[in-house]
C-alpha cells in the first residue's frame, strides 16, 4: 500500500505491505476485563475495564465525525472532544451494580463519572483505567490518538538513522476486498 506522509517537512512516500503488520499483533494473555475500584462522593465502588467494543467504536467516530465540522478551539469542537473522552470511559467500563440495559448503564456510568472530585477521585479512577487499559492492549500494534485508532510500521526513513515509527489509519479498504 503505498503511503506519504511529511517529515522535517520533506514529503515521504512508502510502501507498506500489510502483511507485515501480522508481526505487530500480540494476544491478550488475561481475561478481557481488568477490575478497578474507585470513588464517588467517598463511596467506594468496583469496576471491570473492557476493551472497546464496535457499538462503542461507532459511538467515538460518530462524534469524532461530527467534530470534523467544527474549527478545532471553537466551543463545539471542544465539547465534542469532551464527549469523545467521556464516551471512552463509559463504553470502557462496567460498574458493579449498574442498570442491566446499555444505554441505561452508560448513563448511569456518565453520571458517575460527573460527580467525582475532580482533583481527587476523578484523577484517580483516570488512573486507574488508564493502568487498566494497558493490561488490556491486544491485537495489531495502534495508537488511539483522538478517537481514530492507528496503525504502526517502523521503518528506517534516512539512513543511519535507525527504524522510527509510522503510523496511518486504518483504512477498511486496504484489508477487506470489495463486494
Amino acid at each position: 500500500m503505498p503511503y506519504q506522509f511529511t517529515v522535517d517537512g520533506k514529503e515521504v512516500n512508502i510502501d507498506i505491505d500489510l502483511r507485515e503488520l501480522g508481526n505487530t499483533s500480540s494476544v491478550l494473555s488475561i481475561a478481557p476485563e481488568v477490575p478497578i475500584e474507585f470513588e464517588v462522593n467517598g463511596r467506594k465502588l468496583n469496576a471491570k475495564v473492557v476493551p472497546l467494543n464496535g457499538h462503542a467504536m461507532e459511538a467515538i467516530e460518530m462524534a469524532r465525525v461530527s467534530r470534523s465540522n467544527h474549527e478545532p478551539n471553537s466551543v463545539p469542537y471542544r465539547k465534542l472532544s469532551n464527549r469523545i473522552a467521556m464516551l471512552e470511559m463509559t463504553h470502557g467500563m462496567r460498574i458493579d451494580g449498574e442498570p442491566p440495559l446499555l444505554e441505561p448503564a452508560i448513563e448511569y456510568r456518565g453520571k458517575l463519572i460527573m460527580e467525582m472530585e475532580i482533583d481527587t477521585e476523578f484523577r484517580a479512577f483516570f488512573a486507574a483505567m488508564t493502568a487498566a487499559r494497558r493490561k488490556l492492549t491486544h491485537g495489531l500494534a495502534t495508537v488511539y490518538k483522538d478517537g481514530v485508532y492507528l496503525l504502526v510500521t517502523m521503518r528506517e526513513l534516512a539512513e543511519g538513522k535507525g527504524e522510527q515509527p509510522i503510523m496511518f489509519p486504518f483504512q477498511a479498504n486496504n484489508f477487506l476486498p470489495a463486494i
